[in-house]
C-alpha cells in the first residue's frame, strides 16, 4: 500500500485479499451460499438488477457482522438519494434471507 496526497492506494494484490476476506465475511460457505442466496433475493425482490441485491444483501450483513448493528440499523445505512427505496414487503423479504443466512 501507498499514499498519494492521503489517499491510501492498494496494489492488487492487497486489494484482491481484502475483496476475498469481504467476500468470505459475507459468504462463510463460498460461492454456493452466494448463488442461492442469490436465488432467493430474486425471487423475493423481483425487477432489482443482481447486483443491486448482492450489494443490499452485503451491505446489511456487513454492517451486523462488522458493527454489531441489528438488520433495521444495518438497512438504515442503505438511505442514500441514489439508492433506490425497499418497499415493506420487499424489506420483510430481505430480513427473513438476511436471518437465514446469516
Amino acid at each position: 500500500m501507498y499514499e498519494i496526497f492521503g489517499f491510501k492506494i492498494l496494489t492488487k494484490k492487497e486489494q484482491k485479499e481484502r475483496d476475498e476476506a469481504f467476500a468470505r465475511m459475507v459468504f462463510p460457505n463460498g460461492d454456493a451460499q452466494k448463488k442461492e442466496v442469490l436465488e432467493h433475493l430474486k425471487k423475493e425482490i423481483p425487477g432489482w438488477d443482481e447486483m443491486e441485491l448482492l450489494y443490499l444483501y452485503a451491505s446489511v450483513v456487513q454492517g451486523m457482522k462488522e458493527k454489531g448493528q441489528d438488520f433495521i440499523q444495518a438497512l438504515g445505512r442503505m438511505k442514500s438519494p441514489g439508492f433506490r427505496k425497499l418497499k415493506a414487503e420487499e424489506t420483510e423479504a430481505l430480513r427473513r434471507i438476511v436471518e437465514r443466512y446469516y
